[in-house]
């Protein structure tokens, strides 16, 4: 069976590196969706996670969407992208 590969967004918070540890332990192949190459979690995502590659787009992008799950083709996607302040989410809204 060849193996599962997953995206998922949000992969530089708590719960998306755990979710890429967990995929990488049982084979999996990992992306991680980023907005650019700038994020200063990236390094802690590299060290945490050996093995996952990432792949630029923005949820809010359709076309920057396609190109990743084009380039990706995952078998699994996990949305795990948002915003986890609830003050911000609110000014934001």
């Amino acid at each position: 069976m060849a193996p599962r590969t997953a995206l998922i967004t949000g992969i530089t918070g708590q719960d998306g590196t755990y979710l890429a540890q967990l995929l990488l332990s049982r084979g999996y192949t990992v992306y991680g969706l980023v907005r650019g190459q700038n994020n200063p979690r990236l390094a802690m995502v590299h060290s945490l996670c050996p093995g996952v590659e990432f792949a630029e787009g923005d949820l809010l992008d359709q076309s920057s969407m396609i190109a990743a799950l084009e380039m990706c083709q995952p078998n699994e996607v996990y949305n795990l992208g948002a915003i986890s302040f609830v003050g911000l989410s609110f000014k934001q809204a």
